[in-house]
């Protein structure tokens, strides 16, 4: 999971920094596990990604226009308020959203420097434009 972190520049912002520490859940008391890997705060699968447009921006900037088919795990309970019988416990959902990656070339390396849905733009009060994708 860190691994991932280290395919985007740096966080540069307080915004960035804290919204960077919440992913990994370093401001939980005891933090076991980023909290991309929760179910409950992040509580849907990546089943596919299309690149449908490729924009260069510069020669050290790109921006990638990605096509994401998402599969999204409620609980039936939370849902319809009881669940009946012979089913299962779990509802999911197939959706498709479109998000943006601007990539940059940084020292001789190409990372992701924001990854967030088409149609934003900009930071919003609790998440930046860097990590608004997740």
């Amino acid at each position: 999971m860190l691994k991932m972190f280290g395919l985007f520049t740096p966080p540069v912002s307080q915004l960035e920094k804290d919204f960077y520490d919440f992913l990994l859940a370093k401001d939980t008391p005891t933090p076991s596990a980023p909290r991309l890997l929760w179910g409950a705060a992040f509580a849907y699968q990546v089943l596919s990604y299309k690149i449908i447009d490729v924009q260069k921006i510069n020669s050290n900037k790109f921006r990638f226009v990605v096509r994401e088919q998402r599969r999204f795990y409620s609980s039936a309970w939370e849902t319809k308020g009881e669940i009946p019988q012979n089913t299962s416990p779990i509802k999911t959902t197939n959706e498709e959203k479109t998000n943006i990656f601007e990539v940059v070339k940084s020292n001789g390396k190409w990372l992701i420097d924001k990854y967030y849905p088409q149609g934003w733009t900009q930071d919003t009060e609790t998440t930046p434009l860097k990590y608004g994708g997740f």
